[in-house]
């Protein structure tokens, strides 16, 4: 059992790694929930240091990706609801070192 939590390790540690967390600030323009019950939010003002190549850029948020649970993806997206619904800026944090910017937390500025 410990040989294999030290081989997950030595798989996961390279990737928490290389992760690139960069903070974002800005109101939400569209929240877009995907199939598989995950969701994608847009900015009005996008985000230089998400490398995403299309505009407008996607801010994904992911069960499993950047430490988001499935209980910490229904906090953001009623965060977010909330945020857009009321015009307010949020802020988010995101993994800038994959296209999809995954998000792994959003705080909103009242």
């Amino acid at each position: 059992m410990k040989k294999i939590l030290l081989l997950l390790c030595g798989f996961l540690l390279p990737a928490i790694c290389n992760a690139e967390f960069y903070w974002h600030t800005s109101k939400i323009k569209a929240v877009y929930p995907l199939a598989d019950g995950n969701f994608v939010l847009q900015f009005e003002n996008e985000s230089s240091d998400c490398p995403g190549q299309f505009s407008p850029k996607y801010h994904y948020v992911s069960v499993g990706e950047s430490g988001v649970t499935q209980e910490g993806s229904e906090k953001i997206y009623s965060a977010a609801l909330s945020a857009a619904m009321a015009n307010k800026q949020v802020r988010i944090n995101f993994d800038g070192s994959q296209p999809n910017c995954f998000i792994n937390r959003l705080i909103i500025d009242f």
